[in-house]
Formats: C-alpha cells, sequence, structure tokens
C-alpha cells in the first residue's frame, strides 16, 4: 500500500499568527521515522511531508496530499493542532481510504479526533510503530481494521480496544529512515565545540523513565510509558556508524533520561571508542544520574554538550515536583561536566505552584553561579495525562499549550502577565551582560563561522526575542 505520513506542527503559514517566538529546536519526528522503515520493510511504499520543514499554506498542503493519491494518510498532531488536523482531515477525506491518527497527543485525547462527524478513522494509542504496521496490513488484505489492540475508532459509539503491546525489544525495530530528515531543514541548537559544519541527526537509544516527575507527560515527551526499555550498546553504535557514513558528525540522543542505566551508558562509550567514530553528540541527563568517571568516559567517547533539568534552585520547590533530586545534585554535575569539558544547557521552569518572586530571582542567580553555558526558562504547563494535569489542568486552554511561549493559566503567586515577563526578564538577565556574551562568542566562535547561516539566524530570533516589548 502507499502511506503518506504527515507531522502537523503549529507552523503551517495563514493559519497561524506570527509571533517572534521562543527560539527552540527543530527536532526530526523519529517516531514517523521509525514507522516509515517498519512498513517499507514490509514492503509498503512510505511518502512524508513535515509541515515545521516546509511551511507551506494549508491549502498548498491538502493538495500535496490529494495528488500524492495514497492509500491511507497518517496525522500526527500535536497538542496545539489538533484542530487543524481535523481540518485537515475533512478536506482530504474525499480523496483518500483511510486517514489515522498517530502521536502523543492522540494517544491521551484520542476522543478529540473520533466522533460520527469526524473524517479521522481511527487512532493509535501508544507507540505507534508494531500497531501501524498491523493496521496496514490488514487494510492491505481488504480486511477490517477494527479489533486491533492499540486503537481508537467511532462506531455508533467511541471504541477504545485493550493496550497494544510495548516494544519490548528495541533492537528488533529497523532503524528510522534518516533519509527523510538529514539535510531537510532540522537544526539543533545546543552548543557544541565544532570544527566542521554541522549536519545533524537525531536518536532515540531507550525509551521510558521511570521517575515521576510532577510535570511530566508524554505530550513533551519522544518516548511513551514509564516502562524502561533499551536498545543494545551495539545497536546504538551500529546506527551512529551508519550516519557517520552519511556524513552526520552531530547527533542529539532524544531520550527523556540517556544517562539511567550507567552500565549501558559506559558501554556505549567504550564502542564508539573502540570503532573510533568521529561524532560530536549530546543527551539529556539527570544530576544525580552521572558521576565524575561516567563523564570522563563520555568525554571521550565525543559527548559535547548535557541538557540538565534543573527546574528550581529551591529544594523545597523540587520536592513539591517530586524530581528526586536537589540543588546540591544539580551544582555538582555541572561542575562535573565543566571540568571534564562538557557543555552545559541548564533548564528552569517559570511558574512553579508555590513559586514566589523571590524564588525566580534565586533561580536566576544560581544559573549565573553555575556558569551554563546556555539557560532555558519554560513555562508550567500542565499537559494531559501528567500529575500536575490531574491537579491543575485545565482543557479549555489546550488550543494555547506551549512552555516555551504561552501561559495558560498561573498556579503561583504571579498572574498570566507576571509569568511572561518573568520569563523574559530571566533570559535578559543571563545573557545581556558582557560577561556572557564574552564567554558564549569565545568558545564558539569556530562553530559560529563554519556554520554562519544556521547560527546567525538563531542568534538573530533569540535577540529579537529578547529585545520585543513585553506587552
Amino acid at each position: 500500500m502507499k502511506v503518506l505520513l504527515v507531522n502537523i506542527t503549529k507552523d503551517i503559514k495563514n493559519d497561524i499568527e506570527k509571533n517572534t517566538l521562543h527560539p527552540h529546536h527543530v527536532l526530526p519526528p523519529l517516531d514517523i521515522g521509525y514507522c516509515a522503515a517498519l512498513l517499507e520493510k514490509n514492503g509498503h511504499e512510505v511518502l512524508f511531508i513535515d509541515t515545521a520543514i516546509e511551511q507551506n499554506s494549508f491549502f498548498d498542503i491538502c493538495q500535496r496530499i490529494i495528488k500524492a493519491s495514497v492509500d491511507i494518510v497518517v496525522l500526527k498532531p500535536n497538542i496545539m493542532t489538533y484542530k487543524l488536523s481535523l481540518k485537515l482531515a475533512d478536506e482530504i477525506k474525499s480523496k483518500n481510504r483511510y486517514i489515522v491518527c498517530i502521536g502523543p497527543v492522540v494517544s491521551t485525547s484520542y476522543d478529540f479526533f473520533l466522533s460520527e462527524k469526524s473524517a479521522v478513522d481511527l487512532c493509535i494509542i501508544g507507540e505507534p510503530e508494531y500497531t501501524l504496521s498491523a493496521v496496514v496490513e490488514k487494510l492491505s488484505k481488504g480486511k477490517d481494521f477494527t479489533k486491533i489492540p492499540g486503537t481508537s475508532y467511532f462506531n455508533k459509539n467511541l471504541v477504545v480496544e485493550s493496550p497494544g503491546a510495548l516494544c519490548n525489544n528495541l533492537d528488533d525495530l529497523p532503524f528510522p529512515k534518516h533519509d527523510f530528515f538529514i539535510e531537510k531543514g532540522y537544526h539543533f541548537q545546543y552548543p557544541v565545540k565544532m570544527n566542521s559544519k554541522k549536519k545533524f541527526a537525531a536518536m532515540l537509544t531507550s525509551r521510558g523513565c521511570p521517575y515521576s516527575c510532577l510535570f511530566c507527560s508524554p505530550i513533551k515527551r519522544v518516548s511513551f510509558d514509564k516502562a524502561y526499555r533499551v536498545r543494545s550498546a551495539k545497536n546504538v553504535v551500529d546506527e551512529m556508524e551508519l550516519l557517520q557514513s552519511k556524513g552526520i558528525n552531530l547527533i542529539y540522543f532524544l531520550d527523556d533520561l540517556f544517562t539511567f542505566d550507567y552500565a549501558r551508558v559506559a558501554l556505549i562509550c567504550d564502542q564508539i571508542i573502540k570503532r573510533k567514530l568521529s561524532i560530536i553528540w549530546a543527551a539529556q541527563i539527570r544530576a544525580d544520574s552521572v558521576d565524575l568517571e561516567l563523564l570522563k568516559k563520555m568525554k571521550n567517547a565525543g559527548c559535547g554538550c548535557v541538557y540538565i533539568g534543573i527546574e528550581s534552585a529551591n529544594d523545597a520547590l523540587l520536592k513539591m515536583l517530586k524530581k528526586g533530586c536537589n540543588v546540591g545534585d544539580i551544582e555538582r554535575t555541572v561542575r562535573f561536566c565543566q571540568r571534564v569539558g562538557i557543555n552545559t544547557v541548564g533548564g528552569f521552569i517559570i511558574g512553579i505552584p508555590g513559586q514566589t518572586k523571590n524564588n525566580l530571582s534565586e533561580d536566576l542567580k544560581f544559573a549565573k553561579k553555575l556558569n551554563l553555558d546556555l539557560a532555558e526558562a519554560l513555562l508550567f504547563i500542565p499537559y494531559p495525562d501528567s500529575e500536575a494535569f490531574n491537579m491543575y489542568g485545565k482543557l479549555e486552554h489546550r488550543d494555547f499549550y506551549s512552555h516555551y511561549d504561552n501561559a495558560v493559566a498561573s498556579y503561583c503567586e504571579l498572574d498570566i502577565n507576571e509569568l511572561k515577563f518573568a520569563q523574559q526578564q530571566f533570559y535578559r538577565g543571563y545573557y545581556l551582560n558582557l560577561r556572557f556574551i564574552s564567554r558564549f562568542f569565545l568558545k564558539n566562535t569556530s562553530r559560529i563561522i563554519r556554520n554562519l547561516f544556521s547560527e546567525a539566524s538563531f542568534l538573530k530570533n533569540t535577540f529579537l526575542f529578547l529585545s520585543q516589548k513585553y506587552k
């Protein structure tokens, strides 16, 4: 069968008002890449459209889908584009036999997409690869797609089948179809030391996270479920070797927590060193999941940057967030990274329930004290399927959910407008000072010169974001 996979972000021109938004990565949707690879392995033809990259008008996207003349259209919306996805499904339904929706927001809120009048035929709940493959196989043989575990559909009433099985042996999955993503406009902006032009790819080496952070939701994670599952070190480095053969020299591991399994990370590093791969990579870690010896090994294996979820400089707030680590853990890990030469990016949260203006001042002071290479200040959003949502969430705000740009409600002493202003003031206080600017350009001059267009564009957007007048 001929299958079209469509990643629908908030960037379709003429449908979404363009403002000066928070700069951030544009990362490849690896779940779509895995689905494509598995479908191709089973003999199906697969096409791909990503509105984050192509940024065509709604009409153009509709026409492209219709002209592709496919058997199945698979839509992946995000939390802010579910209405757009339903509108798109309505427009293309007459020319397409089946419309399927996948992704985190579909898994947590499938009832948004299924009704008597909806053009969507089926929603996949949870990990999509094997379930989508089963759906396509049934349809290719003219069989009914209902009663497949991990799916939901509307048949006079909303029907939810039993949960689909998790991908427990991740080594059995084919590598994602990277040809959909390499040099297509995706970009990664965390600071890594490079003496060549960046050629970027993303990988996922594990799935799940066993921790219970209050704000954690599938909406903003890259894998489903809490069950922690891993790929073997050999399988991971085999994919890295494949990417290097395609010219890739920078990889971002999108794992929710790359360093949970200490021994596996050490094995991955040993394999990278043994095979003499010349790839710089970055990953997300917890402050309490590494020590100096592991960081040394990671550095020797090419790790150039880590992202640490700091969240707050206040231990009481960290405890309230169920973070499971403290300020001392954070400070120690950042110092270890700096000692071995790994750049650090720290993420803070603005608007934590119980947070005060004084807490926010402490966060800025702490970020400066740590000398982070980059600091992020993201807004507290109670996304669906998080514990925070059960406590504070309000679904009527779902069209505006964005921890980068929109505070949908306030759960602390600051009101909504003050939260956005506090975010902007954090950034201005951290970045608009000579000490940071001189240190940043001294460390990153080589990379900026060799990647002038992408780096200049990011720096320009950052400056515009910081200098825009707060309303």
